[in-house]
């Protein structure tokens, strides 16, 4: 006797479809926003969204977080400038900078998965020229990657 969600083939697709493995991967911002915390003390978050742009896991995204307050700790701005820094802005522009300057940055970002977390750990500048290749997981080590246009990817 077959269950109301044989025909669907659930056994055949993953768990969890935004879930990718750890590694580096080429990226583009595909969007950052400011986001108001719902406890209100807690202020503000900058909100970025890096979409994966080559080999086997293009098209998914991930999410980082980074509070954006006037009142954070010297620790929580130095986290915040670091990672504006790493898109390659150069320091006097800093100040300048808004969230919709970011999008479409090409970047490299690397992801680790701690316990249920998925977390962007490094991430740096990539030149559009750059070769997109970027060994996602050993088995992936030998696909040749094709070069994409960031309006495919927006």
């Amino acid at each position: 006797m077959a269950g109301f969600l044989s025909d669907l083939g659930l056994d055949s697709v993953d768990a969890d479809p935004n879930s990718f493995p750890d590694a580096k991967y080429a990226a583009f911002i595909y969007d950052a926003k400011m986001i108001a915390y719902k406890d209100s003390s807690k202020g503000q978050a900058l909100v970025l969204t890096y979409k994966i742009a080559d080999g086997l896991q293009k098209g998914k995204t991930i999410d980082e977080w980074k509070t954006a307050n006037q009142f954070d700790d010297a620790q929580k701005k130095a986290w915040l400038k670091q990672r504006i820094l790493s898109f390659g802005i150069p320091e006097s522009r800093l100040n300048d900078v808004d969230p919709e300057d970011l999008i479409g940055t090409p970047i490299y970002f690397t992801k680790k998965q701690k316990g249920e977390y998925h977390n962007v750990t490094f991430v740096e500048p990539r030149s559009e020229g750059d070769s997109l290749s970027v060994t996602e997981t050993p088995a992936s080590a030998g696909v040749s990657a094709s070069t994409t246009d960031i309006s495919d990817l927006l």
